[in-house]
């Protein structure tokens, strides 16, 4: 897929929303939800994923359009493939995408959108891939599990070695989107839904723990940022995710930032307004973390 953002202004705004789980939100909530999202002046939205739940899915992102008229960019998490699996889920989003006029743009696996001179779009869904904290220790056992076919049926082993899989395939693909960004543009900004670092796993202020990072972060997109980054000091990076529906910055490199925005079951909400016209990352306060790279060099 290649489009571009010539029906947005030169330098569009994006309105940042994630995990609204469409699927437990009463009408009133919803109605805020639009009403926040008309009165931000926003050229397009940027969802980064756990919109509902497979079997209505793509219902819920054409009634989102409709409801807001606006161009969604998006990424998928981990409760869009509940009651489905995570390769027919995506392929029809892709057709829904794929449609004649279609303002709905799934990132996953697409090319990059270039937004302005400076910035371009990138986005993957992401996995946890049980590869940061004690996946074998952990007492915690996740709804995915259960509810997404891929997994049903598996034992410990093969749901950790699948995870894994899952990570690595989303590192290559985003990291094949930030080839073709870093030729277009000298900055990248990135959708995604699982945080790729501990430190940028967030919740009740905190990050999270061995029992609950395999669960919550993806060890390989991390790894793939931090070497990127290293790479190309030059290319600053700026990531959007989700999934721990607790709110946080944190600044990996030089020039790399992960914001991780904030979610609350049944109340969608607006997390900020990306203007690439004017956003830099140093007019914001990113708490440098000094990460632990034994885990990622290993």
């Amino acid at each position: 897929m290649h489009v571009s953002f010539n029906m947005f202004s030169a330098s569009p705004r994006l309105a940042w929303v994630t995990d609204p789980h469409f699927n437990f939100v009463h009408q009133a909530e919803r109605d805020s939800l639009i009403m926040e999202l008309d009165a931000s002046g926003a050229d397009a939205i940027a969802l980064t994923g756990d919109i509902s739940e497979a079997e209505d899915l793509c219902w819920q992102l054409q009634r989102f359009h409709q409801e807001t008229a606006k161009p969604i960019c998006f990424v998928l998490g981990n409760h869009d493939f509940y009651h489905g699996s995570i390769g027919n889920t995506r392929r029809a989003v892709r057709e829904l995408c794929g449609q004649e006029s279609s303002e709905l743009y799934f990132l996953t696996g697409a090319e990059p959108l270039r937004l302005s001179d400076e910035w371009t779009l990138c986005g993957e869904d992401g996995w946890a891939d049980a590869r940061i904290g004690n996946y074998f220790r952990s007492p915690v056992r996740m709804h995915d599990f259960r509810l997404i076919e891929d997994f049903q049926g598996l034992n410990d082993l093969e749901i950790f070695n699948s995870l894994r899989l899952e990570g690595i395939r989303s590192a290559i693909r985003l990291r094949r989107q930030l080839e073709i960004a870093r030729t277009q543009s000298s900055k990248s900004l990135v959708l995604t839904h699982v945080p790729p670092f501990r430190e940028a796993c967030w919740h009740e202020g905190k990050h999270s723990g061995d029992d609950w990072a395999p669960f919550f972060t993806c060890r390989a997109v991390g790894w793939m940022l931090l070497k990127f980054c290293e790479r190309f000091p030059n290319h600053q990076v700026l990531v959007l995710c989700g999934h721990t529906h607790g709110s946080g910055k944190s600044r990996m490199a030089d020039n790399l930032f992960v914001w991780t925005g904030a979610a609350r079951y049944g109340h969608p909400e607006l997390n900020c307004i990306v203007d690439v016209s004017s956003f830099r990352a140093n007019d914001h306060d990113w708490s440098f973390t000094e990460q632990h790279r034994s885990s990622f060099d290993a």
